[in-house]
């Protein structure tokens, strides 16, 4: 502020501190490939964790035009001016890869390529006959008699992918084995209770996991950016009046038991499409929701600060308690909100995502679905036996 004059900005140093510093690890950059996967419409993200090399493949549905290579070596020139988000997601993804660890990286799509050795790069025609759709980042590793260091990285790599894109509407393949997807109990997994019939095993008292009062799925609509949960078993539950999803146990007057939180995840389910309430036997095994409402209100979670996760394009930004600091956060005790998300500010990564003033603006935007799962609540407790006599 107290000086004036002219600066350039290095682009080979400013490629350097980029690769070196935006993500916490170079295994890091593989989200990048799932963000860009999901975003270009991908169905599926082949992962290959080798020894000497790592390899994303996956075949685009949208168009490919901006990660195209030749414009990519152009965006790599100056890093710092990328434009379009997908642009500067691959361009992260690349850097992070030029690593001294590593020998060389190619980007492709269809029979297009791109190979960086060390900070340069060259386009060069890639394989024939490839479909033009098809989208293939590949890294060379360098060799090391450090053997443990290779099997280090690829159970890194591997963990943080499990753990990190749990939610992505494009299934993961790591190594020929593809990801699971991830259970409604999940949204429930940072709580545990005492079930009634508390028992203990060795000297510890056996906790359970908590089931929820109610599961508002909101599906996505399509192109919508979306999260990917696994519909709990048809056979747990039955519908009754107005698309009431409710335990089978439930209803039953001789019922003593509690949902497991697990097989059984909630009291009710309400899946909900175009503003309205529909049957859970309507939605396929493995649906997208443009977002998902847990809520507590009896059991362990029911005093619980509300936990927010928030995902976009298939990778979990955010996961954590928010607490009640600001009035708009008190009618949501006791609840989980998942939901995704391609708008609220982030770090350069792009991979993390932080309490702010947007992000509680955001979920109080949610409010609407919040007072639709409370009043399906309800309805629902009325038809519960169990319930209906407390």
């Amino acid at each position: 502020m107290d000086s004036s004059g002219r600066f350039q900005i290095d682009a080979e140093a400013a490629r350097k501190k980029l690769g070196e510093t935006t993500f916490p690890s170079p295994n890091h950059a593989l989200l990048k490939m799932v963000q860009i996967a999901n975003q270009l419409g991908a169905e599926q993200v082949r992962v290959v964790l080798g020894r000497f090399h790592t390899q994303v493949t996956f075949e685009a549905r949208r168009e490919t035009d901006s990660i195209d290579p030749e414009r990519m070596d152009r965006a790599l020139q100056d890093p710092l001016k990328t434009g379009d988000s997908l642009t500067t997601d691959l361009t992260l993804a690349l850097l992070a890869n030029l690593g001294e660890e590593h020998l060389s990286t190619s980007w492709s799509v269809g029979e297009r390529k791109l190979t960086l050795h060390g900070s340069s790069g060259c386009l060069e025609d890639g394989e024939e006959g490839v479909n033009s759709g098809t989208c293939r980042l590949y890294v060379r590793h360098r060799p090391s008699w450090r053997l443990w260091r290779h099997a280090s990285r690829r159970a890194d790599a591997a963990s943080l992918l499990r753990h990190k894109a749990v939610y992505s509407p494009a299934r993961v393949v790591i190594n020929k084995e593809e990801m699971a997807a991830a259970p409604a109990f999940l949204l429930n997994d940072h709580l545990r209770g005492m079930s009634e019939a508390t028992r203990l095993v060795g000297s510890r008292w056996r906790s359970t996991r908590v089931a929820a009062s109610n599961l508002c799925f909101q599906l996505a609509q399509e192109r919508e950016d979306s999260v990917t949960l696994l519909r709990p078993a048809l056979s747990a539950y039955v519908v009754r009046q107005n698309h009431l999803n409710l335990w089978v146990s439930g209803i039953r007057a001789s019922n003593t038991l509690v949902p497991d939180g697990e097989s059984s995840v909630a009291w009710a389910l309400q899946y909900r499409r175009r503003g309205e309430n529909i049957s859970m036997r309507k939605v396929r095994k493995r649906d997208l929701f443009q977002a998902v409402l847990a809520l507590n209100r009896h059991g362990s979670g029911e005093g619980e600060h509300l936990r927010v996760k928030v995902v976009r394009h298939g990778v979990t930004l955010f996961d954590q308690s928010l607490l009640p600091t600001d009035d708009r956060l008190e009618d949501f005790a006791g609840c989980v909100l998942l939901f995704a998300d391609s708008e609220l500010p982030t770090e350069l990564s792009g991979l993390k995502l932080g309490p702010t003033e947007a992000l509680i603006r955001k979920v109080d935007r949610f409010r609407p679905l919040l007072e639709e799962a409370e009043n399906y609540w309800k309805q629902a407790r009325s038809l519960l036996y169990r319930e209906r006599t407390r």
